[in-house]
């Protein structure tokens, strides 16, 4: 069993991507970031599948906009090696999404963001 991360995300600049797999399963893609503090971010490729995700989707793709706080709970995540923007290489966590929700933007939002790891009370605040 891999090790479940629960926490507080912001979505990056990139609007989120959806679409079908061959066998029709609906698959939700978006880019997100964790502001630890001054600079220090975490980025997050965040992977979610299936009627819930479509769901999600359903209901939320309009305020799905840069900067947008997203509750999540992701398994199986593993880092992978990305290209920079100025060409160096930079550290990417990439997970699957077990389940997600949009939170209300507050006044805190883009000062520091929670770290998004095995802290339920983060998530709850």
């Amino acid at each position: 069993m891999s090790l479940i991360h629960i926490g507080r995300v912001y979505l990056g600049k990139q609007r989120p991507q959806c679409g079908y797999s061959a066998g029709g399963v609906f698959s939700l893609t978006a880019l997100a970031v964790d502001r630890i503090g001054p600079h220090q971010t975490e980025s997050y490729l965040l992977s979610w599948t299936g009627p819930e995700a479509q769901a999600f989707w359903a209901a939320h793709r309009m305020e799905l906009v840069p900067g947008a706080a997203l509750a999540v709970e992701l398994g199986a995540v593993r880092v992978h090696t990305v290209g920079g923007k100025y060409g160096g290489l930079v550290a990417q966590l990439v997970g699957t999404v077990n389940s997600m929700r949009l939170l209300p933007v507050t006044p805190t939002d883009g000062d520091a963001g929670s770290a998004l790891c095995c802290d339920q009370e983060k998530e709850a605040a």
